[in-house]
């Protein structure tokens, strides 16, 4: 029972810290695509220019 315990433990352990990393991942991306959504409309602003693959459907 103890070792099935410290099993569970070591296996919470592990998942713990591959959802830490993804919530990390995914903020990475979430600044990035701000980052990039910033930029775009700058660059709109600036020459009122349709940016290249930037068209909404």
């Amino acid at each position: 029972m103890e070792r099935d315990i410290e099993a569970l433990e070591n296996i919470c352990d592990r998942t713990t810290g591959v959802v830490e990393q993804i919530i990390q991942h995914i903020q990475e991306l979430n600044v990035a695509d701000t980052d990039r959504r910033h930029k775009r409309c700058r660059r709109r602003q600036q020459d009122n220019d349709v940016v290249e693959g930037d068209e909404d459907n």
